[in-house]
């Protein structure tokens, strides 16, 4: 099941957020089904995480939703990062990274892969000598 943030520090599923914004605009199971052209039981398989929609319906879901497709992917891909990138530190300054000038991260990106084709060169003299 993917989980995303939402508000706060609550945890939602793709299927979740569907149902959320759903029911925050009167809408029933097959209101929105009617709305991209499903059955009900896709709906509800999607809500339920029985499912992962399709991008393509994702995307007509957020249209009937009136919302942004990133709005129900929100912080999906950051959750996966934080949860690959184990050291809290290199996290948070990859964070802050993040709110720099496009000049400043290309000075960053360029020192890191510098750095990393430094590193991969001194192993294979390692694995030579």
């Amino acid at each position: 099941m993917i989980k995303i943030n939402t508000l706060g520090d609550k945890l939602m599923s793709i299927g979740q957020k569907i149902k959320e914004f759903r029911q925050s605009q009167n809408l029933k199971q097959s209101d929105l089904a009617k709305m991209i052209n499903v059955s009900q039981d896709k709906i509800s398989f999607y809500e339920n995480d029985v499912k992962v929609p399709t991008i393509k319906t994702l995307v007509k879901i957020a249209k009937a939703l009136n919302v942004s497709i990133d709005v129900l992917l929100d912080n999906q891909i950051d959750t996966k990062v934080e949860q690959e990138i184990i050291d809290r530190e290199l996290l948070n300054l990859f964070k802050m990274i993040q709110n720099t000038k496009d000049e400043d991260k290309l000075v960053v990106k360029t020192l890191l892969k510098s750095f990393i084709l430094s590193n991969q060169i001194k192993s294979l003299q390692n694995i030579a000598c």
